[in-house]
């Protein structure tokens, strides 16, 4: 009888172990991971060129698009992003916490002029600081920011390209 309830408590141990690493150590990792293998800062956009199979700064990159990717800390203060979406064909803007969640999306139907600009903070009193913008409360001092351009035709690639370079993280403390 002994022998069982150790049994049943290692198992136990074993499974609240396996769901603590996956559920929270592992996405934090991956996020690290990225950071340290793309060689870029955090707050620093990296903006890719048409993907192919070899790359992989996005996990399975689609080749019909174009991506812009950050890290972002908050530790400093409050960052604003800030970019276009082009006229043409779709385009969003997307948050993720430290765990690899997503909390916000951004798109081109949601962005009727096209110009998205939002304060990112870690502090819900910073809607009052920023009364004028659209303030987006983060739920991780840590994240990955990712924006994503679909190249609806191979002869608008440049004009894209322009659009892509607009997209901007400036810390603002």
């Amino acid at each position: 009888m002994n022998t069982t309830i150790k049994s049943i408590l290692i198992v136990i141990v074993a499974a609240v172990a396996g769901y603590f690493l996956t559920i929270f150590i592992t996405p934090r990792y991956i996020l690290l991971k990225i950071k340290f293998n793309s060689g870029s800062k955090m707050n620093v956009p990296v903006y890719s060129d048409m993907m192919t199979e070899k790359d992989r700064h996005v996990v399975m990159p689609n080749p019909d698009f174009l991506y812009v990717a950050s890290g972002y800390n908050l530790l400093n203060g409050p960052i604003r992003i800030s970019g276009k979406m082009p006229d043409s064909s779709y385009s969003s803007v997307s948050l993720y916490a430290d765990n690899t969640l997503n909390y916000f999306i951004r798109n081109d139907r949601q962005t009727p002029d096209k110009k998205y600009s939002f304060i990112l903070t870690r502090n819900e009193e910073d809607k009052t600081k920023y009364p004028n913008e659209e303030v987006v409360v983060s739920p991780s001092e840590f994240g990955t920011i990712l924006t994503r351009i679909l190249i609806d035709k191979p002869e608008n690639i440049e004009r894209l390209k322009e659009v892509q370079q607009s997209f901007k993280v400036e810390e603002l403390e």
